[in-house]
């Protein structure tokens, strides 16, 4: 009976010791291969030593960040914990996400804009929309043109999903009085906003994903065509237009997907099908290519792409 305990305590013991050494291995071995972690990572570099660096503890304290960051393991711990913080509480453990009702994904400041929590003002706004239309009338007179595009916002989309914790009273937004302005003042805009809600109900495919922040992969390049049609008729010109022949049905993936992948969770999350259009540009017979220069965010990188 004795042999029995003592063999016990042996496994146990080496279980342990085994469990203790196991990062240290796959730190400087690479027995698996481990997925890095997604989205805006700050990587801590590993610090030379010096004698300065060591009489002051400051080698010490960069060190130790160093080893916390990158002992074997880490990025299946840092899953495994941002996925039991997602399953039991609901809770993105990355910042700014907020988890909407039905595990709809937002980002904070897009909640704060559609509740005009950030609003900065209408003279303020105003002030910038008539220097834009000085540029304008300026810029026409050389024979360009600017076009202001307003891009569709998930919150203002989507608010039905938006958590009952982060609903305040909606007041005026930096959007209604900027749109207002463009109107008043006749600037050259396009507004995304207002057409993704007006076809919201009535788009044959989602216009926006459940766990991404930008529009829809699919809605994207009717986002692209539309800008084309725009400058045509602005410019008097033909361009070449954007056409596809199929579209084909998988869950949400790239950036339909980019506020969850950010996440690093262990699991997928499951979503309705999202289309994937086979996109092709027309033949060129010799239409316009005008030169184009974009200041924009990251809603033009997928049609930059």
């Amino acid at each position: 009976m004795k042999n029995k305990i003592l063999d016990i305590r042996y496994i146990l013991f080496f279980l342990v010791l085994l469990l203790l050494i196991t990062p240290f291995l796959q730190n400087n071995l690479n027995i698996f291969e481990i997925e890095p972690l997604k989205g805006d990572i700050d990587e801590v570099q590993e610090v030379n030593f010096s004698f300065n660096e060591w009489f002051d503890a400051n080698y010490q304290n960069q060190q130790e960040t160093y080893l916390n960051e990158s002992f074997g393991f880490r990025n299946s711990l840092v899953r495994l914990h941002n996925q039991l913080r997602f399953s039991l509480f609901k809770n993105a453990n990355a910042r700014g996400i907020v988890v909407g009702i039905d595990n709809y994904l937002y980002e904070l400041p897009y909640i704060n804009a559609y509740y005009g929590i950030d609003f900065i003002g209408e003279d303020s706004i105003k002030k910038r929309m008539q220097q834009l239309k000085y540029v304008q009338d300026t810029l026409e007179k050389l024979d360009k043109n600017i076009i202001l595009i307003f891009a569709a916002g998930k919150a203002s989309f989507y608010p039905e999903y938006i958590p009952e914790k982060y609903r305040v009273e909606k007041k005026i937004n930096n959007y209604e009085v900027y749109t207002k302005y463009a109107h008043e003042l006749g600037i050259a805009h396009i507004d995304f906003n207002k057409w993704f809600i007006e076809n919201k109900n009535i788009s044959p495919y989602p216009l926006f994903p459940q766990y991404g922040i930008h529009w829809s992969n699919y809605s994207m390049f009717y986002v692209a065509d539309s800008i084309i049609s725009y400058i045509e008729d602005l410019r008097n010109i033909n361009m070449r237009h954007l056409y596809w022949d199929e579209i084909k049905f998988d869950q949400a993936k790239k950036g339909d997907y980019d506020i969850a992948e950010g996440m690093n969770l262990l699991y997928y999350l499951p979503s309705y099908e999202m289309a994937y259009p086979k996109v092709f540009v027309e033949i060129d017979t010799g239409q316009v290519k005008p030169r184009i220069v974009s200041v924009a965010d990251s809603f033009y990188w997928g049609i930059y792409n």
